[in-house]
């Protein structure tokens, strides 16, 4: 049986996505990418690392400290985005995710 495409998958198809999401099994350190968006797929799910950059594509920011989402046990479907112009680089959850690499949020069209 074919599984139904979610609506966040066509919106990352729809806005010119690199990919439809990505699923990652739970507790895999995901690290040197860009990330948009990511959705978690089970309820309780909690980050332990959750990494990027700003839109100068330099500074360092740290999602889990700099937002106070330590300890916070997300729901299922729950969407978590880069900072406006940057992008999430590395993250570990303990259950499992998708992300998505939308079209680029640099000041120009061409990705």
């Amino acid at each position: 049986m074919a599984q139904k495409i979610q609506d966040i998958q066509l919106l990352s198809l729809y806005v010119g996505g690199r990919d439809g999401g990505i699923v990652v099994a739970a507790s895999t350190a995901t690290t040197a990418k860009v990330i948009h968006m990511i959705q978690c797929l089970e309820d309780d799910t909690e980050f332990t690392v959750l990494a990027g950059v700003e839109q100068d594509g330099t500074t360092a920011r740290n999602l889990i400290t700099g937002n106070g989402y330590s300890g916070i046990k997300w729901a299922k479907d729950s969407l978590h985005f880069a900072p406006f112009g940057g992008k999430i680089s590395s993250f570990t959850a303990d259950k499992a995710v998708r992300y998505f690499r939308m079209a680029d949020t640099g000041r120009t069209q061409n990705d």
